[in-house]
């Protein structure tokens, strides 16, 4: 049956996107013979917040209770309309969300808007298919650090493009208002995610880093401490010459008049920062909480996110040629060597600190597991 459900939530956006977007499309021409005015973006916001209510109020009266299985059909939905975006954007079909990208959110046509349609077609796609056959019956493994993982990964995909939808050059619409939606939801999971009896039963049960890699990690922090203070003033056109040369030798998507850009590097600078700060403190006092490692978890759903995107973007096609990296081959190493190392860092050491942290959360007396 959940196979079947599946199944259907992910064939039903295919038909309903063409119906919708070539239904309006006529209906926009009629309009403008008739020199009427009709506001598309008031219909388009309506049509897709009553269509998720529908959804939601189908899948519950489907399995009577409203679990993890459940809210992931709801976003499998969500999620098959994304992949279809990322497929007309690049050309592959046509005519599906065409009008979603005039009316709705146009700040989804640019190339960065492409990528993150991408991952939430796929990645989150993919989450969304393990968390429900985790949370189904026969299965007791629990999923809340795959929650955690897409909670940090939908967080910064919501943020950044918050800022880009209010700051750059594209116009902010009425659609505007189901990020907002989608912010609340992904911030109630989180919490609801964090207060699991089963997360909180070992929070006082500190595990230990061992020495093998703690001072390799925290230098590692510390440099990225430097790298995203650094592509922040880059971002935010600072007047300082080595800044200037590394942005158009290195890094010119980072003047991108989308906006995409320098709101990652903000989130980098504003959450980010005080990220590594904390953990290099962790680190330093050799100390591992269940907490700690859910939020490591957290932050590296969140980089994952923020460097494939950032990534894709800047080689992306239909990204200005004068925005993209340099084919010279200093210029790729370094471009490759910078945002690599922010994509593997909070990804690693998340790994890291669960595994330090996962045999003192095992104990029932709270000792230590791993020696200095």
């Amino acid at each position: 049956m959940f196979s079947l459900y599946t199944y259907f939530l992910s064939i039903i956006p295919i038909v309903l996107s063409y119906v919708i977007n070539n239904s309006l499309y006529k209906l926009e021409r009629q309009h403008y013979s008739s020199h009427s005015a009709l506001d598309l973006s008031v219909v388009y916001f309506l049509l897709a917040f009553f269509l998720l209510l529908l959804i939601v109020l189908f899948i519950a009266f489907l399995v009577k209770q409203f679990s993890a299985t459940a809210w992931c059909m709801v976003f499998y939905f969500v999620s098959v309309f994304s992949l279809i975006s990322a497929l007309e954007l690049d050309g592959i079909i046509n005519k599906f969300m065409t009008g979603f990208f005039k009316h709705g959110l146009p700040s989804l046509s640019s190339s960065h808007g492409t990528m993150m349609c991408y991952w939430d077609g796929t990645v989150h796609f993919a989450i969304y298919i393990i968390i429900s056959v985790i949370s189904s019956d026969g299965f007791d493994e629990n999923w809340s650090d795959l929650a955690l993982f897409w909670c940090g990964s939908m967080l910064n995909s919501l943020i950044v493009l918050f800022f880009a939808s209010l700051t750059g050059f594209y116009e902010t619409k009425p659609s505007f208002l189901l990020l907002i939606l989608w912010f609340c939801v992904c911030c109630s999971t989180l919490r609801t995610v964090l207060s699991d009896p089963k997360l909180n039963e070992n929070a006082e049960s500190d595990g230990r880093f061992s020495s093998k890699y703690r001072r390799l990690f925290i230098v590692a922090h510390f440099l990225a401490i430097l790298l995203e203070l650094y592509r922040a003033l880059a971002a935010l056109d600072a007047r300082v010459p080595s800044v200037r040369f590394y942005v158009e030798n290195f890094e010119p998507y980072l003047r991108e008049p989308g906006k995409f850009a320098l709101g990652q590097m903000l989130v980098f600078f504003f959450y980010f920062i005080p990220y590594h700060i904390l953990s290099i403190l962790n680190l330093s006092i050799n100390s591992c909480s269940r907490h700690f490692s859910a939020l490591s978890i957290v932050f590296a759903g969140a980089a994952a996110h923020a460097q494939v995107c950032f990534l894709g973007a800047s080689l992306h096609s239909r990204t200005p040629y004068v925005l993209r990296v340099s084919q010279e081959g200093s210029s790729q190493a370094v471009f490759w060597l910078v945002n690599c190392f922010q994509l593997l860092l909070p990804i690693s050491f998340a790994f890291y600190v669960f595994q330090q942290q996962a045999p003192a959360a095992r104990t029932t007396n709270g000792d230590v597991c791993h020696e200095k």
